[in-house]
């Protein structure tokens, strides 16, 4: 079989009755499974099995019988979003593959229900990482790893004219080995709007400016947004821009980091501030910023 059949109605609401045929398939990683096996692995969508949730829906963990393990992302019903128009770019997505990025490995759509199936990520993500209340903390090798390990993947996103267009720590999944792996809020960016395709160049200047943001949070190990008692919030890229100011970037490093690697902080740090240029024209091309964290450009070449 090399396509998905889609033409079951399901009642989300009543999963355990509905008319769930053995012959209707999903693609996994070694195979297929029914859509009844997957649906029941999911525990019929139970809360128990929820592992996060965005703007387009709640993602669950689906632990099949053979000890294989996929998350199935079940999304929200949105007028918007008309997956009839967007099967041809999810099965050209589906055939993305980077060892930074998750793997889109099959979808299901029907009238009254659709998800995404991915590659399951055991390692939780970056945000819960840095911000977490374990005891666990990123070294500096790892978060180095990191920054580069995103760039790697936006870069061979964008070379396949596909943008994330507003990446974050939470987006970013971690594996047992803390390899960095962006997952799927990008597989939906074709349904936003029609500019994505007219206006790609500046849409791809949107990922690198929300990349420079990450970088900061990753160096810096503070939020984003950092909220006070009194209301006020305090924005690290405004602390970011002062200290540059001040030719005092190397502060923002994280005081918690028992020692890091002088000259790479200072080329993330810089290269954040470029990033976050208010004009998209001024802001690096993610390639450039790939070979500056491998020392093959400095910034002043870029």
């Amino acid at each position: 079989m090399n396509q998905l059949q889609r033409s079951i109605k399901i009642d989300p609401e009543d999963l355990q009755s509905a008319n769930l045929h053995d012959e209707t398939y999903i693609e996994i990683q070694d195979g297929w499974v029914t859509l009844r096996e997957l649906i029941s692995a999911t525990q019929n969508f139970s809360p128990d099995k929820e592992i996060g949730r965005g703007c387009f829906g709640v993602t669950y963990k689906a632990e099949l019988q053979d000890f294989q393990v996929v998350a199935v992302k079940k999304l929200k019903f949105r007028p918007e979003l008309n997956l009839n128009m967007t099967r041809n770019e999810i099965e050209s997505l589906k055939l993305l593959n980077h060892e930074n990025v998750v793997q889109l490995l099959d979808f299901y759509s029907s009238p009254n229900l659709t998800f995404l199936v991915y590659e399951y990520i055991s390692g939780g993500s970056l945000n819960e990482a840095l911000h977490g209340h374990s005891n666990f903390m990123l070294n500096w090798k790892t978060r180095f790893e990191i920054c580069l390990g995103i760039a790697k993947g936006l870069m061979y996103l964008n070379s396949k004219s596909v943008v994330h267009d507003n990446i974050k720590s939470s987006d970013i999944l971690l594996t047992e080995t803390l390899v960095p792996k962006i997952s799927n809020q990008f597989m939906l960016s074709g349904c936003k709007d029609s500019e994505h395709v007219q206006k790609n160049d500046t849409v791809e200047k949107k990922d690198v400016y929300s990349y420079g943001i990450l970088l900061l949070e990753i160096v810096s190990g503070k939020e984003v947004t950092q909220y006070q008692e009194n209301d006020n919030s305090v924005f690290l890229l405004d602390k970011a821009l002062d200290l540059h100011a001040k030719e005092k970037l190397a502060d923002l490093v994280d005081g918690r980091l028992p020692n890091y690697d002088e000259q790479q902080a200072s080329s993330i740090l810089n290269l954040a501030i470029i990033c976050t240029n208010l004009l998209p024209s001024l802001r690096p091309a993610m390639h450039e910023i790939v070979m500056v964290l491998e020392a093959e450009k400095t910034i002043d070449q870029i």
